[in-house]
C-alpha cells in the first residue's frame, strides 16, 4: 500500500483560486466556475499520492530545484513543493499568461517544512 502525502495550500495559492473562481463567475457563469475549480481541486488531490507526476517547471529548471513540480488543467499551472511528508500548492496561475518572474518569486518564497 502506498503512503499518501497531506497536501497544504498557501494563502496565495488559495486567493488564486478563488480570484480564478470570482473571475470565471463574471466572465461566464457560476456553473462554469464551479466546473473549472473542481477539475482543479480534483487534480490537486491526486498528488497525495502522486507526488511526481508533474514536471519540474520550466521558469526554475535552470536553479536545479526539481522539488518545484507543476500540473496543468488547461489553461491553468498548479505550482507545487514536494516536503518530505506533505505536498505544498505555491500557485494556481494562468498559463496563457507572462509568468516567469511571478513564478520564480514564489518558487524562492515558498513555504519551509
Amino acid at each position: 500500500m502506498s503512503e499518501y502525502l497531506k497536501i497544504e495550500w498557501s494563502a496565495i495559492a488559495a486567493n488564486d483560486l478563488i480570484g480564478i473562481a470570482d473571475y470565471l463567475i463574471a466572465a461566464e457563469s457560476v456553473e462554469i466556475s464551479n466546473l473549472v475549480c473542481q477539475r482543479i481541486l480534483d487534480r490537486i488531490d491526486t498528488l497525495a499520492s502522486l507526488p511526481w507526476r508533474g514536471r519540474t517547471i520550466p521558469e526554475v529548471r535552470e536553479l536545479s530545484m526539481k522539488e518545484f513540480r507543476e500540473i496543468i488543467v488547461p489553461p491553468y499551472r498548479i505550482l507545487y513543493k514536494i516536503q518530505k511528508n506533505k505536498v505544498s500548492v505555491i500557485g494556481v496561475m494562468d498559463g496563457r499568461r507572462n509568468l516567469r518572474d511571478t513564478i520564480t518569486e514564489r518558487v524562492l518564497i515558498a513555504p519551509e517544512e
